[in-house]
């Protein structure tokens, strides 16, 4: 019974730690975005980045945003038989700088990383409803404004 016991161990504690480990969010530069050197959540977490169109929204209209507005993000990742969900996003120029300002909509749900330059999860946005998370984020776009804004984000679910 012993041997059991110390197997059911061996095998449990390192699969507590994958499935909490950055439970708490995202430890930011992990978007896949140019300015974070391509890295996402796999560097962190097993798995393979996998491209997703969709998954970020926004209210900005079509005809483009107005600098010094603010505008929600939305970011929803959906994965079947998903437990856990977390995300990182951030907002940036043609050549990969961070810009704009990011601002928490949900407060206890989302909270900072790369120098409050990007949003991510907290312990407490990253249980999912069904098979999907959704997180909001304010950004206020830049004055002068950039012919253009990616937003990028990686999502990881477990």
């Amino acid at each position: 019974m012993r041997t059991i016991y110390r197997v059911i161990s061996i095998v449990a504690v390192p699969l507590i730690f994958i499935l909490y480990s950055y439970n708490t969010g995202s430890p930011g530069g992990k978007t896949g975005s140019l300015g974070d050197g391509g890295n996402t959540c796999t560097d962190c977490h097993s798995g393979t980045s996998q491209l997703q169109t969709g998954w970020i929204t926004s209210d900005i209209p079509a005809e483009g945003f107005t600098a010094g507005e603010t505008y929600l993000l939305t970011a929803i990742g959906t994965h079947t038989g998903v437990v856990k969900f977390g995300f990182e996003i951030t907002a940036e120029d043609s050549f990969g700088s961070k810009i704009g300002i990011l601002s928490l909509a949900e407060p206890t749900r989302t909270k900072f990383t790369n120098a409050n330059k990007a949003v991510t999860h907290t312990a407490n946005g990253n249980t999912p409803t069904g098979n999907s998370n959704t997180w909001t984020v304010n950004w206020t776009a830049p004055d002068p404004a950039p012919s253009l804004v990616k937003f990028n984000a990686a999502f990881n679910a477990a």
